[in-house]
């Protein structure tokens, strides 16, 4: 059975008098083309559901800021939510979070239970640390802390304290080395 979705912005235009507020807060939409400014950053071109009126966004960000955050892109055909300071998108539309639906649906590793991070094939998830912060892994009794490529991978008891050191593959010689000195983290047990 197909869901019908009432077109509010045409609906608030046609109740339009005095006392009611004709103004889009909030919409769906669709992405239709990404740009990035250097100094302003990213913009999205949407099309508003279901209306079909095009718009400029903003991309938000959960936390960021100069030097600091998370970023989180989206892509073409991504289905977002999209809000509209005082109703007016004169003062520019803010892409507030991607929506997941029948032709975007969820990672099979995503469920309610879990906060997982995962890349799309062909994209990187980076973790810059600027001078002077700390990267902190913490596993508290009972937890367990896995690095590496699958579930079958080491583990890092709950107790043990100790420094992770990351191994890769020289480009040129083809040796392995390790990065102790280039890229460390600590971790820390709660007893």
């Amino acid at each position: 059975m197909a869901r019908r979705h009432a077109d509010a912005g045409r609906m608030s235009a046609l109740a339009s008098r005095p006392g009611i507020d004709p103004r889009v807060w909030f919409t769906l939409a669709t992405v239709t083309d990404i740009g990035f400014d250097a100094e302003e950053g990213t913009f999205v071109d949407v099309q508003l559901m279901p209306d079909g009126v095009r718009e400029t966004c903003y991309l938000g960000s959960p936390y960021a800021g100069d030097k600091y955050g998370d970023h989180c892109p989206v892509e073409i055909d991504d289905t977002v939510l999209v809000a509209v300071p005082m109703g007016d998108p004169g003062f520019g539309p803010v892409i507030v979070c991607q929506v997941n639906n029948a032709s975007s649906p969820p990672h099979q590793d995503f469920d309610s239970r879990n906060r997982v991070i995962r890349a799309k094939p062909g994209n990187n998830i980076k973790l810059v640390v600027s001078e002077g912060a700390t990267v902190q892994i913490y596993a508290e009794s009972g937890s367990t802390v896995r690095i590496g490529q699958s579930d079958e991978t080491p583990v890092i008891p709950p107790g043990s304290d100790g420094v992770l050191n990351g191994q890769a593959i020289d480009p040129f010689t083809g040796s392995p080395f390790f990065a102790l000195g280039q890229a460390s983290a600590t971790v820390f047990t709660k007893k």
